[in-house]
């Protein structure tokens, strides 16, 4: 049976899509009317208008007019590059719906080949961009066997068959017997039939591939010789030398590689290690908190998440590297120093039994993993049958006279039962939802053929730029006491904060090893003054004896101007916080305190807060 795409599925597709672009703000659908509501709108902008549909003898064909926006105003540029990205953003969309395999391979088509029209100050907000109008092809299923109608063929008799067969007329009264015995029971109705199982719901989608950087520029050529006395063209002047390699694009930098596989100790400054000699057998990857140019990367690292991909590239050789693909995280302590190990799997490698070059420079890329879809609507259950009626029972027969030693009376046949009928037919299972596209990297850039060096490849749009507010890199730890007590406190200004803006904390703390058996809490406290109360947005216990890291980030929204809800993400031995979001009523018109807490069962027991950065991200 083929998979069938509603209307609904469609509309959802170019949702998802819209939600996963790292570039697009809103989306929307509806009629051109709709369009003109423009309300907490973000921009760029993506809006879908459903035009028609066509029923072909096997395929339905969805035709939607396909919009992309933005403000000049917004963008802080000339109106030419805003219909240029926009016109980009809508390529995206059609080469994930004429390429995606999943799609694809289950019969849904981009017809012919779509036209863009540009537009300028359109709506009330002088948006420009372009539309388009996008013939979908989809799987049509004209077999009527499942539609939802009541039969309308003629009555069974007796459970016998006229057009369609539904339950049969009540069985005959059983005959009354002779003396003594038992009638007849009559047959029981036909029960209604079984249902059959649902569809099952469409695959999510593969991400897009990301740009290819950008070429070097190409060297001068040599300048002419002088002309001799006679007149002749002096020599040729020499090529100019080929342009550096440029680094691999996307999110990147680089590390030398050290080919010790001791990834328990820590890696030197500006080193990464593995714990094997070959690309195929490694399953950790060590990598120092700064890169081979002495740059401070732990924030970078401390975004890293299962299911991301890490791609390792020799920097003079972009045919030696190896891909892999997160497990978990591990932060590692050993005295002063620290570093984390990432555990992976293997992907893929040109050549898999061969290892990296000691002392070679290395570029270490990262590709974070793309937003799950919706849970499909589960169908609706069928109708049970319908039961037939029970027969009459037979007459009692007469009881036989009493004998000097007389026989009793032999008893009646019992009636047949009935013959069971068939289970009601069961309901369709609804579609399951599109899964989220995940991002590439993008590809590395090519060689300069000579002069100058090449261009790095271009990094991926970057979220919301936040303010640094604050920030500690220095150890502090925890007293001789079990009372809970202050590790941080980090004043707020009145007035520093306004109405839709959010605070982000990211803080990384950690248990000593050989501490004692009890329970050691965490905590991160919003409050008005500098002491342990207030309103607790994330709260961590463990009762681990030691070496246990708490890497977390916790996101507070200014509400309003006495409204705050937040809730933490973290990753770790902890997981990820799956409870409501906590709300306050803090004025942000007064000062308030963020406050990082601790308190143990053992007052002996040591929790240290590594460090902690807290930015302020201001309202769009």
């Amino acid at each position: 049976m083929p998979q069938l795409f509603t209307l609904n599925n469609i509309i959802g597709l170019f949702r998802n899509v819209a939600e996963a672009h790292r570039q697009v703000q809103t989306f929307g659908t509806g009629d051109d009317l709709d369009a003109t509501v423009l309300s907490d709108v973000r921009y760029p902008r993506i809006y879908v208008v459903p035009r028609s549909v066509r029923v072909r003898e096997n395929t339905l064909e969805y035709t939607l007019n396909v919009q992309c926006m933005d403000l000049v105003s917004r963008a802080g540029a000339e109106t030419d590059e805003v219909l240029s990205d926009a016109l980009l953003i809508l390529q995206d969309f059609v080469k994930v719906l004429r390429f995606e395999p999943a799609l694809v391979g289950n019969g849904l088509v981009l017809q012919d080949a779509p036209t863009f029209v540009p537009f300028r100050e359109k709506l009330e907000d002088a948006a420009y961009g372009w539309s388009a109008d996008l013939v979908i092809s989809a799987p049509f299923d004209r077999s009527y066997c499942d539609v939802p109608i009541e039969d309308f063929g003629s009555t069974g008799y007796g459970g016998g068959g006229g057009g369609s067969v539904f339950a049969g007329r009540s069985g005959y009264s059983g005959f009354s017997g002779a003396a003594g015995s038992s009638g007849i029971s009559g047959f029981s109705g036909i029960s209604g039939f079984s249902g059959g199982d649902g569809s099952s719901g469409y695959s999510g989608f593969s991400g897009a591939a990301g740009g290819a950087g950008s070429s070097g520029i190409s060297g001068f050529s040599g300048y002419s010789g002088a002309a001799g006395a006679n007149g002749f063209n002096g020599l040729p002047g020499e090529s100019g030398f080929s342009g550096v390699r440029g680094m691999y694009g996307g999110n990147s930098s680089t590390w030398l590689f050290a080919a010790d596989t001791n990834t328990s100790a820590t890696p030197d400054p500006g080193r990464f290690k593995l714990n094997k000699s070959d690309f195929a057998s490694t399953g950790t990857i060590a990598v120092d908190l700064t890169d081979s140019n002495g740059l401070d990367f732990s924030t970078w690292l401390f975004t890293v998440r299962a299911g991301d991909r890490i791609r390792i590239t020799n920097r003079a050789d972009e045919l030696d590297f190896a891909i892999y693909e997160v497990g978990s995280i591990d932060y590692m302590v050993d005295g002063a120093d620290e570093w984390y190990n990432l555990n992976v799997n293997y992907i893929q490698a040109p050549n898999p039994g061969d290892i990296f070059e000691d002392g070679a420079e290395y570029v270490l890329s990262l590709a974070h993993i793309g937003v799950s879809g919706f849970e499909g609507a589960a169908g609706a259950s069928g109708f049970s049958g319908v039961s037939g009626f029970s027969g009459v029972a037979g007459s009692t027969g007469a009881a036989g006279s009493v004998g000097a030693s007389g026989f009793s009376g032999v008893s009646g046949v019992s009636g047949f039962s009935g013959v069971s009928g068939f289970s009601g037919a069961s309901g369709f299972s609804g579609a399951s939802g599109f899964s989220g596209v995940s991002g590439f990297s993008g590809s590395p850039g090519a060689a300069g053929s000579s002069g100058v060096s090449g261009f790095s490849g271009v990094s991926g749009f970057s979220g919301v730029a936040g303010k640094l507010f604050a920030s500690s890199h220095s150890t502090v730890s925890s007293t001789n006491t079990t009372s809970e007590e202050i590790l941080a406190s980090i004043l707020i200004p009145g007035g520093t904060l306004s109405a839709g803006d959010t605070l982000q904390l990211a803080f990384l703390a950690h248990l000593l090893t050989g501490s004692a058996a009890g329970t050691k809490t965490l905590r991160v406290r919003l409050h008005t003054a500098s002491a342990t109360a207030g309103t607790a947005y994330f709260t961590s216990s463990t009762t681990s004896v030691g070496n246990i890291s708490w890497h977390w980030q916790l996101r507070v929204a200014m509400k309003g101007a006495s409204s705050q809800e937040g809730s933490p993400v973290g990753t770790g031995p902890y997981g990820v916080h799956s409870n409501a979001p906590i709300t306050s009523s803090l004025a942000i018109a007064s000062d308030m305190y963020l406050l990082i807490t601790s308190q143990k069962a053992t007052g002996t027991d040591t929790l240290t807060l590594n460090h902690y950065d807290l930015e302020i991200k201001r309202a769009p």
